[in-house]
């Protein structure tokens, strides 16, 4: 026994639509792609090559001149900050030690630019800024010298 499905007056449309769609997709599949435009890189390159080369020349140029550490005005606080740094670590070390170290080295520290001088009970920093000598004695008061920090952060921010 057969036993047909009705058709309903709805299936046309259905199956007209269903035609329809794959009627448009095999058109498309049929239709060549569309290229897709890559972009240029001259317009970035145009700016970004000048602006590289320039950059270059600039830094080239600043690595022959020497490294400014501190502007000109500051080097004299500079000095007179190394020297109290220097006169405080060998308060320190007097005031573990109960004597006076017999170099710089011997404290752990490798100042080049100051020279230490150990006379008896005291002793003498200086170190050159130029042709100026900067000076501490032993006993001297520090706060000139601690003062020079103040005017360096005031310089180097500024």
């Amino acid at each position: 026994m057969e036993v047909q499905a009705k058709r309903s007056s709805t299936d046309e449309p259905r199956a007209q639509y269903v035609t329809e769609i794959m009627e448009r997709d095999a058109e498309e599949a049929a239709r060549p792609a569309p290229r897709v435009k890559r972009r240029s890189w001259v317009p970035a390159l145009a700016v970004l090559l000048p602006v590289f080369i320039l950059l270059t020349a600039w830094n080239v140029f600043r690595m022959s001149r020497d490294p400014e550490v501190f502007p000109a005005g500051l080097e004299h606080d500079a000095a007179r900050f190394v020297i109290y740094l220097v006169a405080q670590e060998i308060e320190s070390y007097m005031d573990s030690a109960t004597a006076l170290p017999a170099s710089l080295e011997e404290i752990g520290l490798e100042e080049d630019d100051v020279e230490y001088v150990r006379s008896g009970s005291t002793y003498t920093l200086a170190t050159y800024v130029g042709s100026t000598q900067i000076t501490y004695r032993s006993g001297e008061d520090l706060d000139p010298l601690w003062n020079a920090f103040d005017r360096l952060q005031g310089g180097i921010v500024q």
